[in-house]
């Protein structure tokens, strides 16, 4: 404690970016639900997953320019591209979900 600077292991990514890119990452999910099972509009449900992303990124970027403002907070890049990179994995994810479930063996009801 009396150190001015301590010793730090090196990250090949920040876990700063790791907890950014998770957070958005379950925000495309929260937004893609959110569009998916709405019953309000066929275009918002057929288009959920790139809404979704789009809406996504554009908190993502939003909340950076927020953070302008906020004393003690600043602008961050490197933050803003750790979001859309924790959103664009979202896709890929949801596709091979949904691959996998298109591949899976249908199991037979039981009926009594």
């Amino acid at each position: 404690s009396a150190q001015s600077s301590l010793p730090h292991v090196k990250f090949p990514l920040a876990p700063d970016k790791l907890a950014h890119g998770s957070v958005y990452f379950v925000l495309t999910w929260f937004g893609w639900r959110a569009f998916h099972f709405q019953s309000w509009s066929v275009f918002l449900r057929r288009n959920a997953l790139v809404l979704a992303f789009f809406f996504t990124c554009v908190y993502g970027v939003t909340d950076e320019i927020h953070q302008i403002y906020v004393p003690g907070r600043t602008f961050d890049l490197s933050d803003m591209l750790a979001d859309a990179i924790g959103a664009a994995l979202f896709l890929p994810t949801y596709w091979m979900f949904l691959r996998r479930m298109a591949t899976r063996p249908e199991v037979p009801s039981s009926v009594n």
